[in-house]
């Protein structure tokens, strides 16, 4: 087994203020209250880069200072994915913003700004092993290109809070990180193969984005215009769209699409009719229930009984 520390410090500018280091993660309410700048870690002490298969090397959590603008001029022999949660910056002259990835592959030099008025918050993790450059290239990551838009950024920063900040004492870190950087990929390949429909044909590279936005957003207070939006794109033609592949409104996808959510929910768990309105945003158990009779074909209670 790979031996894990959690490390957290506290900077002032580019000086060092506070080192802790434990093999038990630290509370996150504790670092959201800290306003100078935060650094926190959860990292392996191997680091075989010659490895057949990969591994993941560290994960972790950074508030850029605004009082200054401080650079990473390294280089590693290890791929690092960044996601941006907060705050603007640069990376070699490009403008970085939040809800976007930075991808650096190994030996590259990483160098990037943060806006004194605007710091960068962001999660990252490295991997390495010989075996990482195959799950590069299979998730659709390219050589010419280091940003990505990241419309799951949430789901990112959920995985990121639990992986860094929960107790995985009952498993290997290892193994555990392992499984949370898969889902990590999974979620890029998903998006980078609707970004290479876009050359094929532009109103089907739209509609493959609307899909994955509402699939990621599903359970917030998501409109068709949030989806119109997103896509930096006029409604009418987001509804035009919508008739060419869908053969519906945007609101009717979402409302039949959180409805089938709902309709899983009660066939596979053993979440109630009330609990799985509520999932959805009803507070109505009545409306909630004619609409999924009108949508599913069998009133809720029926449904789940039936499975």
């Amino acid at each position: 087994m790979a031996f894990y520390r959690y490390v957290y410090e506290l900077f002032d500018g580019n000086i060092s203020l506070d080192r802790h280091r434990s093999l038990m993660p630290i509370s996150y309410s504790l670092i959201d209250t800290v306003k100078p700048f935060t650094y926190r870690y959860y990292t392996s002490e191997a680091d075989n880069s010659n490895a057949d298969l990969w591994f993941v090397v560290s994960a972790g959590y950074e508030r850029r200072p605004p009082q200054s603008q401080r650079h990473l001029n390294r280089r590693y022999n290890r791929y690092i994915f960044h996601y941006f949660t907060k705050g603007k910056g640069e990376y070699l002259g490009e403008p970085i913003r939040a809800g976007q990835a930075l991808v650096v592959p190994p030996c590259e030099e990483l160098y990037f700004d943060s806006d004194p008025d605007d710091p960068i918050e962001f999660f990252y993790i490295s991997v390495a092993g010989k075996g990482s450059e195959i799950l590069y290239e299979d998730t659709g990551f390219s050589l010419s290109r280091r940003l990505y838009d990241c419309p799951f950024i949430d789901k990112v920063s959920k995985l990121f809070l639990s992986a860094l900040f929960d107790n995985h004492q009952d498993t290997d870190p290892s193994y555990y990180l392992m499984s949370f950087f898969l889902q990590l990929m999974g979620y890029h390949k998903k998006y980078n193969v609707l970004e290479e429909s876009f050359h094929k044909e532009p109103a089907y590279h739209y509609y493959c984005q609307a899909i994955y936005y509402i699939d990621s957003y599903l359970l917030s207070d998501i409109t068709p215009n949030d989806v119109a939006k997103f896509l930096n794109i006029s409604y009418s033609y987001l509804r035009k769209i919508f008739a060419k592949y869908c053969n519906c409104s945007v609101r009717d996808y979402i409302l039949k699409k959180r409805f089938r959510y709902a309709s899983e929910k009660l066939a596979l768990t053993k979440c109630s009719v009330q609990e799985a309105a509520e999932l959805i945003g009803y507070e109505d158990y009545v409306h909630f229930s004619k609409m999924f009779k009108k949508i599913i074909g069998v009133p809720p209670s029926q449904y789940k009984n039936e499975q």
